[in-house]
């Protein structure tokens, strides 16, 4: 009897795991999170930290602990970029746990994700993105930019390099990049009739514009940029670009045409007329042949700096009549 009272009153290890809690239970079964003693960190060593990782690191930080599962979404002004070498594959999903604003998003786009580049300029819009900067490398496949782009209306540093398109802005609604500072497109071409008009449209309606770079592209234009510091232009053929007003604060210009057919004197010295308060000075035209016999009505009075064979050449034909 005594004996059956004691079997009845003990349980087994068995019975004592039933009878424990369930959530007891899952707290001794799963390894202890070492990760969350991590005592508390100031905000501003935080952002040393997040400022340091390439974005696909900074995301898997989330991974860490249950603490740091969302430790990186709140911080504004991140700086994204990404491990060189790689190509950047980020859903939208990921980009909308930015909190606004993105100071700069930077990336070199491989031809597998083209695709994800509309979803990216949508979402980078909505987080108000102040820097973007984009690269392509495949001549043979052309990226195309989606209307995203011109939702990014916080933008003041834009720069494309290679070989994609820009799209068609939208015919109503879109006044520019009113906070534009910085603009360079190299190899990016505007396959629609008026891709011309379209360029000219962002350069004039960024009032705040101080560097310009248009490196192959072939377009015809005119710049009206009054504050324009850094002005960039190469182009294998006279395209007819010109300006269409005088750059007073203009202190760096390169200009450089391998093919100038059409620059003929008088567009040339129209040209140099309109910077002619320029600092340091690059100009060359490489077939344009007797630049001795050319002379220039006016002087380079802040020019400290003529680089270059043609334009030295130029200046010499015009001290010589002075």
């Amino acid at each position: 009897m005594a004996s059956t009272s004691s079997t009845s009153s003990s349980s087994s290890p068995r019975q004592m795991e039933e009878e424990e809690p369930v959530a007891a239970r899952n707290d001794r079964s799963s390894p202890p999170d070492m990760l969350d003693n991590i005592p508390p960190l100031p905000l501003d060593v935080l952002d040393n930290i997040f400022a340091r990782l390439p974005f696909e690191q900074l995301v898997l930080t989330s991974r860490l602990s249950r603490d740091w599962r969302r430790r990186w979404e709140p911080f504004p002004n991140l700086d994204i970029w990404f491990t060189p070498g790689i190509f950047p594959k980020p859903d939208v999903g990921t980009l909308e746990r930015c909190a606004a604003p993105v100071r700069s998003f930077t990336a070199r786009v491989g031809t597998p994700h083209y695709h994800r580049i509309g979803g990216w300029l949508h979402a980078l819009a909505r987080k108000r993105l102040e820097n973007l900067i984009l690269r392509f490398d495949d001549q043979l496949q052309r990226a195309v930019l989606g209307p995203g782009l011109f939702s990014c209306r916080a933008l003041a540093r834009l720069e494309l390099h290679g070989f994609c398109d820009m799209p068609r802005a939208p015919p109503q609604g879109f006044g520019g990049f009113p906070n534009l500072v910085t603009l360079v497109l190299i190899d990016v071409t505007l396959p629609f009739v008026g891709g011309g008009a379209q360029l000219e449209r962002l350069i004039s309606s960024a009032p705040q514009l101080r560097v310009l770079t248009l490196d192959n592209v072939e377009e015809t234009w005119t710049i009206r940029a009054p504050n324009l510091r850094v002005l960039k232009f190469i182009t294998d053929i006279d395209n007819g670009c010109r300006f269409t007003e005088d750059l007073p604060l203009l202190e760096e210009a390169a200009i450089c045409i391998d093919d100038p057919i059409e620059f003929v004197a008088q567009d040339l010295i129209e040209t140099l007329r309109r910077i002619a308060s320029v600092k340091r000075l690059l100009f060359d035209a490489n077939t344009v042949q007797d630049w001795g016999s050319w002379t220039l009505p006016f002087f380079f009075e802040n020019c400290w700096d003529l680089a270059d064979s043609s334009m030295k050449m130029l200046w010499k034909g015009f001290c010589s009549r002075t």
